[in-house]
C-alpha cells in the first residue's frame, strides 16, 4: 500500500520542490528495499486492487482511523491539520501492523 501512491507521490513532491533525496527517489516499485503490503498480500498480482481498509478487516486488525484518506483535502481547506496529522499517523501505524502480519 506504498507503491502505487506514496512512494510515487513523495517523490514527485520532491522533484517539484527542488528537494534532493537521491537515495529515496530511486526507490521504484521493484527496489528490494520497497515492500507493498497491497502486492504481497494480492501475491503480486497488478490486476488486483485491495484496499488497506480491506486487507486489515481480513487479517483481523482493530483499525483506530477517524477519517477517509479522501477526505484529507476537505480537512486542510477548513484548516483542520493536527486531524490530518491523526489520520496520518493512524494510516502508518496501521501499515505497520499489516506489514507485521504478512512477514510472520
Amino acid at each position: 500500500h506504498n507503491i502505487m501512491f506514496d512512494i510515487k507521490t513523495i517523490t514527485q513532491r520532491f522533484f517539484k520542490y527542488g528537494i534532493h533525496a537521491l537515495e529515496f527517489s530511486s526507490l521504484t516499485p521493484y527496489h528490494p528495499r520497497v515492500f507493498d503490503t497491497m502486492k504481497a498480500f494480492t501475491l503480486g498480482d497488478r490486476q488486483d486492487y485491495v484496499s488497506l481498509d480491506t486487507v486489515s478487516k481480513f487479517l483481523g486488525i482493530e483499525q483506530t482511523k477517524t477519517m477517509k484518506g479522501s477526505d484529507v483535502y476537505k480537512q486542510y481547506q477548513d484548516g483542520n491539520l493536527q486531524q490530518i496529522v491523526e489520520y496520518c499517523k493512524g494510516d502508518v501505524e496501521l501499515v505497520r501492523k499489516v506489514y507485521n502480519k504478512l512477514t510472520i
